[in-house]
């Protein structure tokens, strides 16, 4: 049975098509760019960048046939010459207006390498100091790596070992390495470091186990301060032990109550208490009176 896609499931495979290939014209007036690879009296199957679609053949008003870029590349490059820097810029230019990235980029690091060729060639043929310290400089604009650059003031320090350009050159590439030993280790720096996922297990495990150790601890102190407030509680109910704790009912009236018979004012008084009187007024409800122990 044959696998019927709709036109809007045909566009959307064909947007992530990265090569141009055969044309195939539908009766609604669509157009489908891919590469045919197999056709039947019922259906017509097309490569396309997401796989393998397959159409009814009734659908199908005409196909116009061509080369795919990569068929295409294939013919270029063995048309052009490999030492030839400008016509492997020019195929390169090409791969990239055809979306051919890879290889683009893969020209573009061959035609780098000829020019290199071209200048350590000449340089040989000059034979001075000079002509290598241009080759150094050349290498730097051209973003070559350092180790170019270090063969070409080799070979010019083995020609000119006391000249100053020579020396400068040699200067420059020293600082210029300095700088990005600084850069990559700032990038180091800024970078996360992830720990293993066992590490981050481990850590994850003792924090919970520190976060009940605490929740312990805590609730052994609030243990700790209630038992010791019912402590002092026993020990103020206590009869003997030294004090007494006397309150004011709702029919003692307004005035203070009166002390216990023989026993000293409350401590908690403000006034002296005159020789053989009453004890002051107090205004608190509560009053502490001493009274002796006994033994």
């Amino acid at each position: 049975m044959l696998r019927r896609l709709g036109i809007a499931s045909i566009l959307l495979a064909l947007a992530a098509l990265p090569l141009r290939a055969d044309e195939i014209e539908l009766k609604n007036g669509r157009r489908v760019e891919g590469k045919v690879v197999a056709r039947t009296a019922s259906s017509v199957r097309i490569q396309v960048a997401s796989g393998v679609i397959e159409l009814p053949r009734s659908q199908v008003v005409g196909i116009t046939e061509r080369a795919t870029a990569d068929e295409l590349y294939a013919e270029k490059a063995a048309a052009i010459r490999y030492d030839d820097p400008a016509a492997l810029d020019e195929l390169a230019s090409w791969a990239e207006a055809n979306r051919l990235v890879e290889k683009a980029g893969h020209l573009r690091e061959l035609a780098k390498g000829v020019r290199l060729e071209e200048r350590f060639a000449r340089a040989r043929r000059t034979g001075t100091a000079s002509a290598w310290v241009e080759v150094a400089d050349w290498a730097k604009r051209e973003g070559h790596t350092f180790e170019v650059r270090r063969l070409a003031l080799t070979e010019a320090t083995r020609l000119a070992p006391r000249s100053l350009s020579v020396r400068s050159a040699l200067e420059e590439l020293a600082r210029d390495e300095e700088s990005a030993r600084e850069i990559e280790r700032a990038r180091a720096a800024k970078k996360p470091v992830r720990p293993p996922a066992d590490a981050v297990a481990v850590r994850e495990k003792e924090l919970e186990e520190r976060e009940r150790l605490i929740e312990e601890r805590e609730k052994l102190e609030r243990e700790r301060e209630k038992l010791e407030r019912e402590r002092l509680e026993r020990e103020r109910s206590q009869p003997g032990n030294g004090y007494l704790i006397l309150r004011r009912g709702r029919g003692n009236g307004p005035g203070p109550m009166a002390p216990i018979p023989g026993a000293p004012c409350p401590v908690t008084q403000p006034q002296p208490q005159i020789p053989g009187g009453p004890c002051p007024s107090t205004p608190t409800n509560d009053m502490r009176w001493t009274m002796p122990a006994k033994r």
